[in-house]
């Protein structure tokens, strides 16, 4: 029996140790723009075109608007920077102030840089 419970022990005390460093590096890493399961977190929705639209908040690059499901952001409540960006199109800047429990839909179109023909020259 001794024997059983020393290999139980084993194998429980790292995985607490993993569990705990996990849950660190999470709430660490949540606690800039929110986590999901917070209570107190604010959602962002956004419906952007073009798909491969980059998302930043406050400065910081937060990945391709595909990457979150149906668009929805979880952040911190308080005030945040928006920027949206994508190759060959205009990008676009919000800044909001988004409350605990609010989820705000912030729906975007970037217009496409013009481009002069290559036999015009701008005056």
């Amino acid at each position: 029996m001794t024997y059983h419970l020393r290999s139980y022990l084993k194998l429980l005390i790292p995985l607490l140790m993993l569990g705990a460093f996990a849950s660190s590096c999470y709430t660490s890493a949540g606690s800039r723009r929110g986590d999901a399961s917070s209570k107190l977190s604010a959602l962002l929705q956004l419906a952007v075109s073009p798909e491969h639209a980059e998302v930043y908040i406050d400065e910081e690059y937060s990945g391709k608007i595909a990457k979150w499901r149906d668009g929805v952001i979880p952040v911190s409540p308080g005030d945040h920077r928006i920027q949206i960006r994508a190759d060959g199109h205009i990008s676009e800047r919000f800044d909001l102030h988004l409350n605990a429990r609010e989820m705000l839909t912030l729906t975007v179109k970037l217009e496409p840089e013009l481009t002069l023909p290559n036999d015009i020259t701008p005056e």
